[in-house]
């Protein structure tokens, strides 16, 4: 089984990249086996009061006329992307984009977009628990992803990994831990020592810990984004792919991939 686990969508943005979010949403919808969690940041929900606003980096699809209702208009856009795949979507996380609309105006967009969708909320941090049963081999164990969307300043990728290494300690006893905000594609493990107290043994425990890209393109000819204003540097584009494999060993179960595309 696949489990895409993707963030950072910003429909609404002129620098986003709709054809990869096609792509991806055929891509989980051409194989049974394929499920998709999203991590927040699917609108871009840039407030007028924002620092990054500016009317050169709204979308071309949304309309001067469209500009006093631009947020609603970015979540219905992103439903509409999305619904074909609703029943392969296993929950969504809120994301800053659009928790500031709901903090200061009252706009809930995670909520639009959660309804419209037909999909559960995971809230701002979840665990996922993926459960298998085998013809021949009875119930496995639990597989669980532990989803956060993420916080803080955009950074290098290894700072990034660090901070969900250190989530993994927070957190012990998930196969995987996923976040975004930081639109960086990346993977490592987050290699620890645990005390069985029941088998009054130890052994070693290999989670991942993966960062995922967004479809935002910072630099591209004619077209403003405020990755460029301020000066991030290039970043991932696209989705993560988890492999699970529920049988395998520990360290084994949970695999990682680079986006599809690439």
């Amino acid at each position: 089984m696949e489990v895409v686990v993707s963030g950072c969508l910003h429909f609404g943005h002129s620098g986003t990249n709709e054809e990869a979010i096609r792509a991806m949403v055929r891509y989980v919808g051409a194989e049974p086996n394929r499920r998709l969690v999203l991590l927040g940041d699917i609108t871009d929900g840039i407030r007028l009061a924002d620092a990054r606003s500016n009317p050169r980096e709204v979308a071309p699809w949304l309309k001067v006329h469209d500009l006093s209702n631009r947020m609603i208009l970015e979540a219905e856009r992103a439903i509409d992307f999305l619904l074909p795949i609703r029943d392969r979507i296993d929950g969504l996380i809120e994301g800053n984009h659009e928790r500031r609309p709901r903090l200061d105006q009252q706009i809930d967009l995670h909520r639009i977009l959660v309804k419209g969708l037909g999909v559960e909320s995971l809230g701002e941090v979840a665990v996922l628990q993926y459960t298998f049963v085998g013809r021949d081999r009875g119930t496995s164990d639990p597989i669980s992803i532990y989803c956060q969307h993420g916080a803080g300043g955009a950074s290098q990728v290894g700072g990034v990994l660090n901070n969900m290494i250190k989530r993994a300690k927070d957190f012990p006893g998930a196969d995987a831990y996923v976040g975004a905000h930081h639109h960086r594609n990346g993977a490592t493990t987050a290699e620890s020592i645990v005390y069985d107290p029941v088998a009054r043994t130890i052994r070693r425990a290999s989670p991942l810990a993966v960062t995922v890209g967004t479809f935002m393109e910072y630099y591209s000819r004619d077209v403003d984004t405020y990755g460029q204003t301020f000066l991030m540097s290039p970043h991932g584009i696209g989705p993560g792919k988890l492999g699970l494999r529920p049988w395998a060993k520990d360290g084994e179960r949970v695999g990682y991939s680079f986006p599809y595309w690439t």
